[in-house]
């Protein structure tokens, strides 16, 4: 069976890391185990600091990421596919883009230089 990533996505997840960024997953699935797989066949897990896969509101992941990472929340830059996980994570410091598409080398950039400003 074939599963297919966003175009980008393993590429914005190798230029992250190559600049230094500790990668996490936060997915809200009723389909944790599935998940789980889906990244083991596509050898994405041990790309990840931290994977966060359960059902419930997107905080919830960032709070695990950060009581397993030791950075706060206003520390993460977050690219998500839904308006609601940009609204909500924001409001807990996390600095998050919108990635209707998928994640891309542009967004990244985006959220890069919009962190940045944001902790300057």
């Amino acid at each position: 069976r074939t599963l297919p990533l966003f175009r980008e996505s393993r590429k914005v997840l190798e230029e992250a890391s190559a600049n230094g960024a500790l990668l996490a997953v936060a997915s809200r699935t009723d389909a944790i185990e599935e998940a789980k797989a889906a990244l083991q066949a596509l050898g994405m897990t041990d790309m990840f600091a931290s994977i966060q896969i359960y059902p419930g509101d997107k905080c919830s992941h960032m709070r695990r990421i950060s009581e397993e990472t030791g950075y706060e929340p206003s520390e993460f830059i977050f690219l998500d596919d839904e308006n609601r996980n940009i609204i909500s994570t924001a409001k807990i410091g996390v600095t998050p883009i919108l990635v209707g598409d998928g994640a891309t080398i542009p967004a990244l950039h985006k959220a890069v230089k919009q962190w940045r400003q944001a902790n300057a």
